[in-house]
C-alpha cells in the first residue's frame, strides 16, 4: 500500500512539489502456491514429512489472512541418456518422468492433500536434476492456471542442482564453467528449439512474475539457489523432515516480506517529472512503513493543462506493493507570475526524537523564507513569503509546541525560540505565516529583519499529521 493515495497540485512549468510517501508491505490478498516435489530416491525423507504434515501446513499458511489457493507439480527426470556440453550421462530411470502436474491452481485443499498423497518416488539416474525444466512450465504451463492478480509462488523442493551447459554462470563466488548437461526441454531431444537454458529461463520466469521459493534438503548447494531465487525476487531455505512446517511458513513469511530495490515509479512520459527520490530505493526485510521524500517538478516547457498519472511502488524484480493517483494542473506561466517569481510546495515528514529523560516525541523541521532580498550573488532578488500548514489528522484534539530556530547570520548569534504551545480542533488545520514567525521572534535580534531564513520546528506527539509549506517568491516589476 502507498499512502497518501492521492496528490493534487497546481503547478507551473518549473516548479515542484515535495511529498513524503510511505510504502506498507504485507502478505498479498491473493496468493497462488505451486508445490514442485522432487521425486528422485534422495528426496524420501522430504516427501514422507509433507505426506504427513501438508494438512498441517495448509493451516498454518491460512492463517496468514490471504486468499490462498494451491497447486502440486512432481517429477525425476528424462528418462534418457544424454551426450551434450561436454556430459555424458543417464539422466532418469525407465519409468521417470520429467515433469508432471498433478493438480492445477485450486481452492480444493482436499484435492491438494489427495495429489501430495498420491506421490510416488522414483529413480533418478545421475546427480543433477531437469530443474529448468519446472522453473520453465512455472510460467509456459497454461494449465496451471494461476489466478489473475495473484501473487504467484513456486516453491520447489530439491536437493541438487540443474542441467545446464554452465550452471555457474553469474553465481557469486563460483569460477570457471560447470556444465551438466544440457535440457532437452518439452520434446525430450537434445539440440532442438525446445532445448531450455537455466539463465534465459529464470529472466522469464521473473518477467512473468513468478517467485521462486527453493527449499533445499541441505546446504550443499544453497549459494546456487540463493542466487537463483533472488533474481526472481525469491529465496532459498534449507528444509528438515522435523520441522517441515515451521521451514516452509517462515519461507513465504520471508519472501513475501522482503524487498530489493523497492522505490518509486512513474509512467512512461513521466519519467523526468521525478526530480529525487530519498532514499533512492530499499532493500530488506520490512517490519514497518518504508518512507520515501519524492519531489515531482514539472518540466520546463510543459504546456498548460490537466495531468493525470499514476506514482507506483515496484521493486527490483517488478513486483508492485501499492500506487498513488496525482493529478497536476499546470497553468501558464504568467497566470502565477506577473514579473518573475514561483511558487513552491513540500510536505514534512516527522522525525522521532527522545528528550533528556528518554520520552519520545516526533518533531516537524519546516524551512521558512520571507522577507526582500536584494541581490546577495545567490538567491534572486525579490519578495518571498512562507506558508506552513499543520493539519490535525485525528478524531481529538491535539496540541503542538512551536520554536523558531535561526542560524548564524550576518554578525548575529543562532538562536532557537521558547515554544508556543497550540491546540488544533480535531480534522482542522492551523497556519503559521511569516507574520506569526516574526512575533515569536520579537525578543530576539531576528525581530523584523527585513529578509530571514530558518526552521519552525513543530513538536507533537504523533507522527501522523499533515504538515506542509507554501513557499511563493515574485519580483517587483519597475515598468
Amino acid at each position: 500500500m502507498l499512502e497518501p493515495a492521492t496528490l493534487s497540485a497546481r503547478l507551473s512549468p518549473g516548479e515542484g512539489i515535495t511529498e513524503t510517501k510511505t510504502v506498507t508491505i504485507t502478505i498479498p490478498e491473493k496468493l497462488d502456491i505451486l508445490f514442485s516435489y522432487d521425486l528422485t530416491g534422495s528426496m524420501a525423507g522430504i516427501i514422507d514429512a509433507a505426506k504427513a504434515n501438508t494438512a498441517d501446513l495448509i493451516t498454518r499458511l491460512q492463517a496468514l489472512g490471504s486468499d490462498i489457493n494451491y497447486g502440486v507439480v512432481s517429477y525425476m527426470d528424462y528418462p534418457h541418456q544424454y551426450d551434450s556440453y561436454g556430459y555424458f550421462a543417464t539422466y532418469g530411470n525407465v519409468g521417470d518422468y520429467a515433469y508432471r502436474l498433478d493438480l492445477p491452481i485450486t481452492n480444493d485443499t482436499s484435492a491438494v492433500l489427495n495429489a501430495v498423497n498420491g506421490l510416488i518416488l522414483g529413480g533418478g539416474g545421475d546427480s543433477p536434476q531437469d530443474y529448468t525444466r519446472i522453473l520453465y512450465e512455472s510460467y509456459a504451463n497454461p494449465d496451471v492456471a494461476w489466478r489473475e492478480g495473484s501473487r504467484r509462488v513456486l516453491i520447489n523442493f530439491a536437493d541438487s542442482l540443474p542441467h545446464d551447459n554452465n550452471v555457474n554462470e553469474g553465481v557469486p563466488g563460483q569460477t570457471g564453467e560447470l556444465s551438466l548437461g544440457g535440457d532437452p526441454g518439452r520434446d525430450e531431444i537434445m539440440f532442438t528449439e525446445d532445448d531450455l537454458d537455466l539463465q534465459t529461463v529464470l529472466a522469464e520466469m521473473a518477467e512473468n512474475k513468478v517467485t521462486l521459493i527453493a527449499a533445499q534438503r541441505d546446504t550443499t548447494f544453497m549459494d546456487y539457489w540463493t542466487y537463483w531465487s533472488g533474481l526472481t525476487g525469491g529465496q532459498a531455505f534449507l528444509i528438515t523432515s522435523a520441522t517441515f512446517v515451521d521451514d516452509v511458513v517462515n519461507a513465504v513469511t520471508s519472501t513475501l516480506t522482503t524487498v530489493t530495490g523497492l522505490t518509486l515509479a512513474a509512467p512512461p512520459g513521466f519519467e523526468d517529472w521525478i526530480e529525487s527520490i530519498t532514499p533512492k530505493s530499499f532493500t530488506g526485510t520490512v517490519t514497518e512503513p518504508i518512507p520515501f521524500e519524492l519531489r515531482l517538478r514539472v518540466p520546463d516547457g510543459t504546456a498548460a493543462g490537466v495531468y493525470n498519472f499514476t506514482i507506483r511502488a515496484v521493486d527490483a524484480a517488478g513486483f508492485e506493493y501499492g500506487e498513488q493517483a496525482v493529478q497536476i494542473e499546470v497553468t501558464a506561466q504568467q497566470a502565477v507570475i506577473k514579473a518573475g517569481g514561483g511558487i513552491d510546495v513540500e510536505y514534512v515528514r516527522a522525525f522521532r526524537i527522545k528528550d533528556s529523560y528518554g520520552y519520545g516525541y516526533y518533531v516537524y523541521p519546516v524551512r521558512f523564507i520571507f522577507g526582500t532580498l536584494e541581490a546577495d550573488g545567490l538567491l534572486a532578488e525579490g519578495v518571498y513569503h512562507t506558508l506552513i500548514q499543520v493539519q490535525n489528522t485525528m478524531p481529538a484534539e491535539t496540541t503542538i509546541t512551536i520554536k523558531v530556530s535561526v542560524p548564524h547570520t550576518g554578525d548575529k548569534p543562532p538562536i532557537v525560540t521558547k515554544g508556543l504551545t497550540l491546540s488544533i480542533d480535531p480534522f482542522e488545520s492551523i497556519q503559521i505565516s511569516g507574520s506569526k514567525i516574526n512575533e515569536l521572534l520579537k525578543k530576539t535580534p531576528y525581530y523584523n529583519f527585513p529578509f530571514l531564513s530558518g526552521n519552525v520546528l513543530i513538536a507533537s506527539k504523533h507522527a501522523n499529521l499533515g504538515v506542509s509549506a507554501a513557499y511563493t517568491f515574485y519580483q517587483v516589476s519597475t515598468t
